[in-house]
């Protein structure tokens, strides 16, 4: 079966899931599906398939819970319904939008238990990303006044042998370092504490970028907005297609020639309403 990111129907999708599902194991049924969905009847997937029926979000919620869709997945499946069922041009092509840059996600190697090692220094992703741009011939001094702000050059060595250690990078037949993986992620929580203390650190580098880094050479945007909960969810995926297309961007790009950070911050600034309806 095809990746749900090649799909632009949602009820294909749906039809090539249910028969895979079929094959796969025993006891797939329309009414096991709609059990799994939370819907009381046995006929409304097929009816979806089928085009006789549409799904509102409630329902495109419970089919993706069905499928065990997460993640990315989920998001692409939540807007290819909403695409195949706008109802107008505009609302058609905001949705197309979405899904373009949510298809255009690039394979992510989980760090999975090793996470807490690689977060537990701020400059370990500097120096993967570094490393390979430019050949330092094992000058740790030189590698080390590269990082801004910069390191000392034990702290260089030793963030090298960490990410030797860790399989990120390796050494080519002609000594020169390349990544195993174009793209990592966490994985998992378990790193939580040290990928907190990552981003704590990233954001004090960047307050310090504002004073020492020239303007020409760094920007820095932000917006105050009021949103209800359906636009701060349309946000994060928004933010998620667009995430995936700077990842494309990146992973096209042969000419890389420098390191930045790229930060994103989401964050309450005022106290919601209580659920009595209480104002601000």
């Amino acid at each position: 079966m095809k990746s749900c990111f090649e799909y632009l129907d949602y009820r294909a999708f749906l039809r090539d899931w249910f028969e895979e599902a079929k094959a796969k194991r025993r006891g797939v049924s329309f009414r096991w599906f709609s059990a799994r969905a939370g819907i009381t009847s046995p006929v409304f997937p097929k009816l979806v398939m089928d085009g006789q029926r549409n799904l509102g979000d409630a329902g495109a919620e419970g089919f993706a819970n069905a499928m065990g869709l997460k993640g990315k997945e989920r998001s692409y499946w939540m807007h290819l319904v909403a695409f195949n069922q706008a109802k107008t041009s505009l609302a058609k092509q905001e949705q197309y939008s979405v899904l373009s840059g949510l298809a255009l996600t690039i394979p992510e190697k989980s760090l999975g238990h090793t996470a807490f090692r690689y977060y537990a220094k701020w400059y370990h992703a500097v120096l993967r990303e570094l490393a390979t741009l430019r050949d330092f011939r094992n000058d740790w001094e030189t590698l080390a006044q590269w990082v801004r702000p910069a390191i000392s050059a034990q702290d260089a060595k030793e963030g090298m042998q960490t990410l030797e250690e860790m399989g990120l990078l390796i050494r080519n037949k002609k000594g020169l370092w390349e990544q195993t993986d174009k793209a990592i992620t966490s994985g998992n929580d378990l790193a939580r504490k040290s990928l907190l203390e990552f981003h704590r650190t990233m954001l004090a580098n960047s307050a310090q970028a504002l004073d020492n880094i020239p303007k020409a050479k760094r920007h820095v945007s932000a917006l105050t907005l009021g949103v209800s909960q359906g636009s701060y969810d349309a946000i994060l995926v928004e933010y998620e297609a667009f995430r995936n297309r700077v990842l494309r961007l990146v992973h096209q790009d042969a000419d890389a020639d420098r390191v930045v950070h790229m930060g994103f911050q989401l964050i309450p600034v005022a106290m919601e309403p209580s659920r009595e309806g209480e104002g601000l």
